[in-house]
């Protein structure tokens, strides 16, 4: 007999500007989807990666807190600051990384994504 169960979660996110501050996030999850469609969930990217990606693998990112907890969205060496010219543009990037400190929170950053997203339409 298969059972079904519902659960309901509330999530408080707050889109942060760190600055030069790191984290210390990892690999926790994607998302894919567009670049504008981030940007109608979270707003514009928030972080200056002229100072946090000084190696040039990250194009675009977004900071954020989820109940409380860090989480980052970002694309990873498939850009122009790291392939040059070989890179895919900003606006048609659609493969995303979810940083955090725990692959839950990775979890709950796309649950609200792609909720929010949904509502939205």
């Amino acid at each position: 007999m298969k059972r079904h169960a519902t659960l309901k979660l509330e999530v408080e996110v707050e889109i942060k500007d760190i600055g030069k501050e790191r984290w210390g996030t990892s690999h926790s999850g994607e998302l894919n989807t567009t670049y504008a469609e981030l940007c109608k969930v979270f707003g514009p990217p928030n972080t200056n990666v002229e100072e946090t990606s000084q190696d040039h693998k990250i194009d675009v990112e977004w900071q954020g807190l989820i109940n409380g907890e860090p989480f980052t969205i970002y694309n990873y060496k498939t850009g122009p600051r790291y392939l040059g010219n070989a890179g895919t543009p900003i606006v048609q990037i659609n493969y995303w990384n979810i940083g955090a400190k725990a692959d839950r929170v990775g979890i709950m950053v796309k649950h609200f994504f792609y909720a929010r997203l949904k509502k939205n339409k």
